[in-house]
């Protein structure tokens, strides 16, 4: 089981892990002056009770007790190692907590959910899903948070449910499919739910994740009393499959909610970040503008009817997501205040529209680098990239200055499209409907930048370059703080105004999510899950909470390895003479075989495979007793893999999978290998006969297709590699 931290600990009353040793920063401990003027408190409490601090979406929250002056004493009240807590909780972290009534909210991946008093950290409850179902071209596990209201927090599960779980006692209240309101809306149809949904006026707010799937993207509401749907009919995002721009389409056509909606109470209206069209890369067999993905969308809230419409990207061939949940502010332009709606675009633009009729006061200020043309079969190098601009990272407001802080990421790639239909249809057989493949270019590194955009004029104020893509996003205070993580591992404050670093704080792991700030009986806390993603800063391996206040411990942690450069493992690392193409070879040692595994091996478009193959398509045979080593590589540029010889009966499911030899899988199996990182080896004796899979054990990963066969067989002179289009090689 992993360790928070590396040397010695101590673990106080409230579950706290404080290092006796750190990375040279023990100097920095607050003198006893400074901790008597930093406890000195107010009497003003102000909860994060819902996703985005307020329905407007805006992270800027009114705590008082941090300013300019004394962010420099900031440190660790508590903290939590989630996997400690739960050794089923995956690596990777992309929660955003929410703090109710003293009690802080967090998730995890695969739909854990933790209660902590939100002063001392002691669990209060925990809850997790009874199974997780089973998932077409599955490839995230994470969940981004839930929502509060009525006296329980609501959750959405990987596999399209909604649940009520009662904010005391943890104990689950009501579980709806989402299928049962919302026709199609099934794991096995390519949906699945990562965002936190929204609270409000007694409505449950939900949108859609699995638009790369060819799912048909939507928005429901549901009554929050008893889980029954408040609207007549989903909101859906795109038309259905056979009609409109997807009459010759054989995929649903995308446009995917993959943040949380964004409520204006003064206008009873609910704004969302539309996805993009698919297949992603290939736009031939959906022509013209392709309304309304990659767009702003209003909708009346109590009915789901749309009231304006703005498109951010026509016919989008790059996977340019209005992926980010859109702010409503009270900002003042052109020397007025005005009621606006804005959101930056995977695009690396930013757009401001007026918040009652949609008309547009800024269009598409750039804050990333933009070079893109139409994606082409040879591959084209596309600026800023799919998993660039503004992710899914939120936005922040600093109403003090009229600034808006936009998170930035820098993530060129090299893009190829499918030739026709039929190569599409022929990626998406063991992977995600992109129609293409997509890949990092040599030697240019993903980076990231924060970007301050004045409202009165729409022109950037200032802009700093981060060495890290910006996963995380801000939240700021009104005494003008602004707070981030890095994935550097890093806790940032900085002068909102000026972009001027405050402060910083290692806490050992990459960042992929915003913090959360509340101030309890006049005490603020600044609280941040770290872990990361597996998409960038090598990240997904760990799942971790650290919650801050002035006068707190200032030990830092080691900062986490953001190159991918990993160990070998197993008593003998793979000479591998398998080369790409042929796979498997014989070993330098008598009875020894060398087998190469490329997890994604054509990309994202066929994210789940081996070597290109999937669903059991290879098959490698060795003979019984023979020592074989593995050499394991991830493609992809986008998630996570490992590899596992798991036994047989390991098809269908999802988690809790076991190597059937001693040492016959890659290091830390379920949290898998960061795109694009070092490759990973082991060793295992052959000595058992029988069938068995080469297999992913990210969870969901194998039984979304990720395995092939592997045969230990007692009568095999040789071992050998089956393909249906090579058919049987031995190996040489």
């Amino acid at each position: 089981m992993k360790r928070l931290l590396t040397g010695p600990v101590a673990v106080l009353a409230s579950g706290m892990l404080l290092a006796a040793c750190s990375s040279g920063t023990a100097s920095n401990t607050p003198s006893q002056n400074q901790q008597q003027k930093a406890a000195t408190p107010s009497t003003s409490t102000v909860d994060f009770s819902t996703f985005g601090y307020n329905y407007q979406q805006t992270r800027e929250v009114p705590a008082t007790q941090i300013t300019k002056e004394n962010v420099s004493q900031l440190g660790v009240a508590w903290s939590k190692d989630f996997r400690q807590l739960d050794s089923n909780v995956p690596g990777g972290q992309e929660s955003f907590p929410i703090e109710a009534n003293g009690v802080l909210y967090v998730t995890t991946g695969f739909d854990y959910v933790f209660a902590f008093d939100a002063k001392t950290g002691q669990q209060l409850w925990a809850w997790h899903p009874q199974q997780i179902g089973s998932f077409k071209n599955f490839g995230l596990n994470v969940n981004r948070g839930v929502a509060y209201g009525d006296g329980n927090v609501f959750l959405l599960t990987l596999d399209n449910h909604l649940v009520a779980i009662d904010a005391k006692s943890g104990k689950t209240v009501k579980d709806v499919p989402l299928s049962d309101a919302i026709p199609g809306a099934t794991a096995e149809a390519g949906y699945y739910e990562t965002a936190a949904p929204i609270f409000w006026n007694g409505l449950i707010f939900v949108g859609s994740s699995g638009g790369d799937n060819g799912a048909r993207g939507f928005i429901m509401a549901y009554n929050a009393k008893d889980l029954s749907p408040a609207w007549s009919q989903p909101y859906w995002t795109v038309p259905p499959k056979g009609q409109d721009w997807l009459a010759k389409n054989k995929f649903q056509g995308g446009g995917a909610v993959w943040m949380p909606v964004t409520l204006d109470p003064q206008n009873g209206m609910l704004y969302a970040g539309i996805g993009n069209p698919a297949p992603d890369f290939y736009g031939a067999d959906r022509p013209g503008a392709n309304p309304n993905t990659d767009s702003v969308v209003a909708l009346d809230a109590k009915t789901g009817k749309q009231v304006w419409v703005s498109q951010e990207i026509s016919h989008d061939q790059w996977d340019y997501d209005a992926a980010s949940s859109p702010m409503v502010l009270d900002a003042t332009v052109n020397g007025q205040k005005q009621r606006v709606v804005v959101e930056g675009g995977k695009s690396g633009q930013w757009w401001a529209w007026d918040a009652k009729t949609g008309k547009k006061i800024y269009d598409g200020v750039p804050f990333v680098t933009i070079k893109h043309a139409p994606p082409t079969p040879e591959g084209t190098l596309e600026y800023p990239g799919a998993l660039g601009g503004e992710n899914y990272a939120p936005e922040a407001y600093d109403s003090t200055d009229n600034l808006v802080l936009i998170p930035g990421v820098e993530y060129p790639m090299l893009i190829k499209s499918a030739k026709d239909e039929a190569g599409v249809a022929a990626a998406a057989k063991s992977g995600i409907d992109f129609g293409t493949t997509m890949a990092d270019p040599a030697n240019i590194k993903p980076a990231g930048n924060y970007t301050a955009i004045d409202m009165n004029t729409g022109k950037v104020s200032y802009q700093v370059k981060v060495s890290e893509p910006m996963r995380g996003g801000f939240t700021t205070t009104t005494t003008g703080l602004a707070f981030y993580g890095g994935g550097d591992g890093k806790l940032y404050a900085l002068d909102a105004k000026t972009g001027k670093e405050l402060w910083s704080f290692q806490t050992g792991a990459p960042i992929a999510a915003a913090p959360t700030i509340y101030q309890l009986d006049g005490k603020e806390y600044v609280a941040i899950a770290t872990g990361g993603t597996g998409t960038s800063s090598n990240g997904g391996k760990e799942s971790q909470l650290f919650v801050f206040a002035l006068g707190g411990s200032q030990v830092q942690m080691k900062a986490p390895n953001t190159t991918g450069a990993e160990t070998g493992h197993g008593a003998t690392t793979a000479s591998n003479k398998a080369k790409e193409g042929s796979w498997i070879a014989l070993g330098a040692n008598s009875k020894t075989v060398d087998v190469l595994l490329i997890g994604s091996y054509n990309g994202v478009a066929s994210g789940m495979n081996f070597d290109g193959y999937a669903n059991g398509d290879m098959k490698i045979t060795v003979p019984e007793g023979w020592t074989v080593n593995v050499l394991f590589k991830n493609a992809s540029p986008q998630m996570p893999h490992s590899a596992m010889i798991a036994p047989e009966n390991a098809k269908g499911k999802v988690q809790g999978v076991q190597p059937a030899f001693p040492n016959a899988t890659t290091p830390d199996p379920v949290s898998g290998l960061a795109p694009n990182g070092a490759p990973q080896s082991f060793t295992f004796k052959a000595d058992k006969a029988g069938t068995y899979l080469i297999w992913c054990a990210i969870p969901g990963h194998g039984t979304a297709g990720m395995w092939d066969t592997l045969v230990v067989d007692p009568s095999a002179k040789a071992p050998s590699i089956t393909t249906p289009d090579h058919g049987t090689q031995q190996a040489k």
